[in-house]
């Protein structure tokens, strides 16, 4: 199997908007969630201009191509917390999520032993992306976003060098 080339990942710019705004509105994931380009718009303003948060954007010929909103800590005390994960379904499958979870996943555990995240019950394909990448069903939340959609929480403990657990 062929190593899957590396892009560059870089901290988002008012100049993404666009890029973004159109991986989110042509992911199938985000139309059960009624998205539209207010909200998308909405959401990574809120993303970029939260102190506590990091967006980064994942690029192929200066575009992006993909995006990861996470926050260090904070969530059930101590966890970090990955919000979203966007990939523009035409570079799905050439390691762009997997890198974007790298660099998010790097940035938290220098911080954090912990990371949380929720998923789509309908999400099938992200929870198998998410198990390969060592994380855990922990339980569901019913119509926590939107009524009808079970949101499945998923969970991934950091093992440090010299640490028991």
């Amino acid at each position: 199997m062929s190593e899957k080339p590396k892009v560059p990942i870089i901290d988002f710019q008012p100049a993404h908007m666009d890029a973004c705004v159109h991986i989110m509105l042509t992911n199938e994931l985000w139309q059960a969630y009624g998205m539209n380009s207010a909200k998308a718009e909405a959401f990574f303003h809120s993303c970029y201009t939260d102190a506590t948060a990091t967006l980064l954007v994942a690029l192929v010929d200066a575009q992006p191509v993909g995006f990861i909103c996470y926050y260090k800590h904070g969530t059930l005390y101590s966890g970090g917390y990955i919000r979203s994960i966007g990939v523009d379904p035409y570079h799905q499958g050439y390691g762009v999520g997997e890198q974007l979870m790298d660099a998010a996943e790097a940035d938290i555990a220098y911080h954090t032993h912990d990371v949380f995240l929720l998923s789509s019950d309908f999400n099938t394909r992200a929870h198998t992306f998410y198990q390969r990448r060592g994380y855990q069903s922990i339980g569901p939340l019913a119509d926590y976003i939107k009524r009808g959609i079970t949101e499945i929480i998923f969970w991934k403990r950091f093992i440090r060098e010299g640490s028991t657990g």
